[in-house]
């Protein structure tokens, strides 16, 4: 919260072009992280499918016995 205080001697337009830089490096950093958690519930996603098909193929194999 300190960060939104203007320092004693910046111009109003100094500050506001480092919580601007700020800003966007917390949106870029949130932005990562988003890209990160799709990844894994790609992947995720991508295990559980293999699992089922596994899981029916032994279905199948075992009603074939």
């Amino acid at each position: 919260m300190s960060e939104l205080i203007r320092r004693p001697g910046s111009s109003p337009a100094e500050t506001g072009k480092g919580l601007a830089a700020k800003a966007a490096e917390l949106v870029a950093g949130a932005e990562r992280k988003v890209a990160t958690a799709k990844q894994e519930a790609r992947v995720a996603l991508s295990i559980a499918e293999l699992r089922a098909e596994a899981e029916i193929a032994q279905d199948r194999r075992d009603r074939g016995r």
